[in-house]
């Protein structure tokens, strides 16, 4: 039997088929003892209702009185403990003052902070595209990129447990071309116009 948490949820561990007097012994991993309880009646006992650690668990079982040992270890249950968000999370870049010129060109987008075990899905809502996925993008910008574009993601715990980062980037123009006159008379050298 298994079952999975989130690493800020318990879960707990009963005997089913406790027997009055016995003491029920819980142990994890290769042996590490977690807790113990002792049957108050028959039927099922719960040893212990915070179990937090992922890994195998195992019960043997004590009768007072009978001095021919421990029980034979019961079937394991497994705990996976699946990781939250994390804490610390930020999106962060390397274009200078969130501001850029208008060209072709890449710039990188990375979230820094939380679990590593997250998924993350990218979005720029125009001027560029995104390659690569993960805890990392690039932004290869358009050459007619203008004005503002948003880079967003929206980052998945295991546990299903959402948040989201955005970050605004301005893209400026170079001035306009220049256009310009010259009076159409002929003038000497010595003159000007």
């Amino acid at each position: 039997a298994s079952t999975s948490i989130c690493d800020n949820q318990q879960t707990s561990i009963s005997v089913t088929n406790g027997v009055d007097g016995n003491l029920y012994k819980l142990y994890r991993g290769s042996g590490t003892y977690v807790t113990e309880a002792t049957a108050d009646g028959f039927g099922t006992l719960l040893i212990s209702d915070n179990i937090s650690t992922a890994g195998n668990y195992y019960v043997t079982a004590e009768e007072p009185g009978n001095n021919c040992g421990t029980s034979p270890q019961s079937d394991p249950v497994t705990l996976t403990v699946n990781q939250g968000l994390g804490s610390n999370i930020a999106l962060t870049d390397d274009v200078a003052d969130n501001t850029r010129c208008q060209g072709s060109g890449s710039n990188t987008f990375e979230i820094t902070g939380g679990s590593s075990t997250n998924s993350y899905a990218w979005n720029i809502s125009g001027g560029g595209t995104i390659s690569g996925s993960g805890r990392d993008i690039t932004v290869n910008w358009s050459p007619t990129a203008s004005g503002t574009s948003t880079i967003s993601v929206t980052i998945t715990s295991q546990c299903g447990n959402t948040t989201s980062e955005s970050v605004d980037i301005n893209t400026l123009s170079a001035p306009s071309k220049p256009e310009i006159s010259i009076a159409s008379t002929s003038i000497c050298d010595n003159q000007q116009t």
